[in-house]
């Protein structure tokens, strides 16, 4: 049963109001969201504006989908990541003039202080004060640490990834990393997975062969098996475009940023034509790593395929190495974005986007949206805000997968 609308309250300590308009900007919501969960929760209403006498209603369009990109989105935003009880999305107003979002803010005090993690890195301490927001002293910050020190999911991101985060900084290459592993290693049965097909045939996962997919790696090379710090692994292709499946559980897909280029564009943001080849194509950037989030929700299924099953959750990490002057097209179907590449020219060195925590159940049920929220950091990174800048396997246009 629907809650009923606040239509005559006024915003305070614990209720905030947003139009609609606010869904095409996730990081002002999360931001509501991180300082109400550093003072004493609350109700963040979407699609209700204050106004004299009765509150407006601003009715959404898609609710459920913008439902759930909104939740979504708020547990790749804050940190530590929420659970569903502290902060839960829901569709309200339903019969009272229009469906408009909730999104409920019940804080673990046990968990605080938390952080709003900004598109453009960096992490903004913040909470609620009357009807405002406020940045929380160096004290609050300090006492909370103090106070539940190591505080959060109970789990840290396998120190696997930060080695081969090290190994990529070292090595000097421009490179592209999609990894995933399990928080406890597994015993797959590698000889077993090699005679399914499953590494050479996509359309196991549901993935068409003309899409760009994991299975692209056999062009470079069959599968070899081979050792790597004493776990075997299942090692495909060459130094171009590479696919690694190991014994406990782990995936690796990489490629050299030149395959991953989607072509030649120019420049005219700075009133003169300039050609620019460093374009990281957005198909392939998202076929790659939705297919390899198939491939794991294959495997996760396939419970003939181990010996022992791995531990939750999965954890996975999109790393970009010498990516500093690559520009990354939206994934809509537009040309405007061509006049400013400019503005969206990847400034640093490297891109590391921050390891995300899977339960195996998202991403046997739903790999695509998995997948997505690592690309939408990325996106966000170059300045692409919009939901529809980040493609998808239903967009058209500009980044099309064809998946």
């Amino acid at each position: 049963m629907s809650s009923p609308l606040p239509l005559k309250q006024k915003e305070g300590e614990r209720l905030e109001f947003k139009s609609r308009r606010i869904l095409v900007d996730p990081e002002k919501v999360a931001r509501a969201a991180v300082a109400m969960l550093n003072a004493s929760g609350g109700e963040v209403w979407i699609g209700i504006m204050e106004a004299p006498g009765s509150n407006v209603v601003e009715p959404i369009e898609e609710v459920e989908r913008e439902r759930a990109r909104l939740q979504d989105s708020l547990l790749d935003l804050i940190e530590p990541r929420c659970l569903h009880h502290e902060v839960a999305v829901t569709v309200e107003g339903e019969g009272q003039g229009g469906s408009v979002l909730r999104v409920a803010l019940t804080p673990d005090s046990r968990r605080r202080p938390f952080a709003l993690l900004g598109s453009h890195g960096g992490r903004y301490f913040l909470r609620r004060f009357d009807n405002r927001i406020v940045p929380m002293t160096r004290e609050e910050i300090r006492d909370g640490f103090v106070q539940h020190p190591g505080s959060g999911e109970g789990a840290e991101a396998p120190a696997k990834l930060r080695d081969e985060r090290t190994r990529l900084v070292e090595s000097n290459a421009r490179r592209f990393s999609l990894l995933l592993e399990p928080a406890g290693r597994g015993q797959l049965r590698l000889e077993r997975l090699e005679e399914t097909g499953i590494l050479a045939d996509p359309t196991c996962t549901g993935t068409p062969r003309s899409s760009y997919n994991y299975a692209a790696a056999f062009i470079h090379g069959r599968a070899e098996g081979a050792d790597e710090g004493g776990e075997s692994l299942l090692r495909v292709g060459d130094d171009a475009l590479s696919l690694r499946v190991y014994e406990g559980g782990g995936i690796r897909f990489g490629s050299s940023l030149e395959s991953l280029a989607g072509g030649r564009i120019f420049d005219l943001s700075g009133g003169r034509l300039v050609g620019t080849p460093q374009v990281l194509s957005p198909e392939a950037l998202l076929g790659y790593t939705l297919s390899s989030f198939r491939l794991a929700a294959q495997l996760l299924a396939s419970d003939d395929l181990w010996d022992r099953l791995p531990a939750p959750p999965m954890w996975a990490a999109l790393f970009i190495a010498g990516f500093e002057g690559w520009v990354l097209p939206p994934g809509l179907n537009s040309l405007t974005w061509r006049y400013e590449v400019e503005r969206h020219r990847y400034a640093d060195k490297d891109y590391f986007g921050e390891p995300l925590a899977f339960r195996f159940e998202e991403v046997q049920q739903h790999p695509d949206t998995c997948g997505l929220r690592l690309l939408r950091r990325l996106y966000w990174r170059f300045g692409w805000r919009r939901e529809d800048h980040v493609p998808s396997p239903q967009s058209v246009g500009l980044g099309k997968p064809r998946l």
